[in-house]
């Protein structure tokens, strides 16, 4: 009799110990994700400033060159502009690498969209 109640103590404790490695596990696992859930947080908020920093530099740099050109073909009477034209030329180079930066950070945040719900579909499995 003692030593069933023995044997079922000793039972008893490895389930216990068992139970709470895997309860420590489990937090563990549990606080890795929600780490990194916080730093993808971090960079989605830093790529999203930087786009509509972007966005808005974008948006003055048209403004800036539809008012030299209307300054250039109206009120100087220019029969015609292009690219090269020396006062639209920089204005122009500078329009075509915002947007450029703009494609790259929207597309890397679409990427970081992409990565964070599959990350949330495997985590929900």
């Amino acid at each position: 009799m003692i030593s069933s109640y023995l044997l079922d103590m000793k039972d008893w404790k490895k389930k216990v110990e068992e139970g709470l490695k895997s309860g420590v596990d489990s937090s563990k696992r549990l606080f890795d994700r929600a780490k990194e859930r916080a730093r993808d947080i971090g960079d989605y908020s830093v790529l999203s400033l930087e786009i509509r920093q972007l966005q808005a530099r974008h948006d003055d740099l048209v403004s800036r060159l539809g008012s030299s050109v209307f300054h250039l073909l109206v009120e100087e009477g220019r029969g015609s502009i292009s690219s090269r034209t020396i006062e639209l030329r920089d204005m122009l180079a500078e329009l075509e690498d915002v947007s450029t930066r703009l494609a790259e950070k929207r597309e890397a945040l679409q990427h970081l969209d992409a990565e964070s719900d599959g990350e949330h579909a495997s985590a929900d499995e």
